[in-house]
């Protein structure tokens, strides 16, 4: 008798107006600048304050015309997502999107800021 395999759901995390969720690599990214040695996701307009990684492992990366950006977490890392106002999210190893949240109005879409 095979035994059954477990079903495992995708990762998929929101933190504030960041969302992270399981994707598929693109060979076309490129790498984004790192601030301060940390990954930023996003910025607080108000607040200043940032949604960020701080371990070293941790590719940001953004291809031409892709509405989200790819984080790239190498196996063996600890990638807590941190941020001053939410609580702190531990992204597993792989590739993952980051989307941020947008709100619609007649005239466009913007980003959202915390």
């Amino acid at each position: 008798m095979a035994t059954k395999k477990k079903k495992v759901a995708p990762f998929q995390i929101r933190q504030g107006d960041v969302l992270v969720m399981a994707g598929k690599d693109d060979p076309r990214a490129k790498p984004l600048e790192r601030e301060g040695g940390s990954v930023v996701l996003a910025h607080g307009e108000v607040t200043g304050h940032k949604h960020q990684i701080r371990a070293a492992n941790v590719g940001h990366l953004k291809a031409e015309g892709a509405a989200y950006d790819l984080l790239r977490v190498t196996e063996g890392v600890e990638a807590l997502l941190e941020h001053e106002e939410h609580a702190t999210i531990v992204i597993p190893p792989g590739v993952h999107h980051v989307v941020r949240q947008r709100e619609w109005s007649d005239e466009m879409a913007r980003r959202v800021e915390d």
